[in-house]
């Protein structure tokens, strides 16, 4: 990883593409997933300056991005990756059908009786 600032440009090159076939292959080490990303996100948003070093263009800065995204979403808990969602934005993105399964009828019957004495 440290040879991705050495000072000889093809040092610089050739670990860069071994960690490009790491992340793509999703075999990056855990933990270093998560710091890659955090790494890469800072210099990709500094603007083209900071990256002159490793020759991307815009659509291989963006396909690493979405490779190394994928490898941490895959590695995170689910109660990691819904901490701070709001509950009604997930449920929007489903079906009725598909929020009620695994629901009690009795609750959702008790729901319904309440929404119902609401009303009157």
């Amino acid at each position: 990883m440290f040879k991705l600032f050495a000072s000889k440009k093809r040092e610089q090159n050739a670990v860069s593409k071994k960690i490009q076939k790491m992340i793509q292959a999703k075999t990056l080490p855990a933990g270093l997933d998560e710091y890659f990303y955090n790494f890469i996100n800072i210099l990709f948003s500094k603007g083209q300056k900071e990256m002159d070093w490793l020759e991307f263009s815009p659509k291989e800065k963006q396909e690493m991005m979405t490779s190394i995204e994928d490898m941490v979403l895959e590695r995170v808990s689910t109660e990691r990756r819904l901490n701070g969602l709001d509950p009604d934005d997930i449920m929007k993105r489903f079906h009725p059908e598909d929020r009620l399964k695994g629901i009690d009828l009795k609750i959702i019957e008790a729901y319904l009786n309440s929404l119902k004495s609401k009303r009157r």
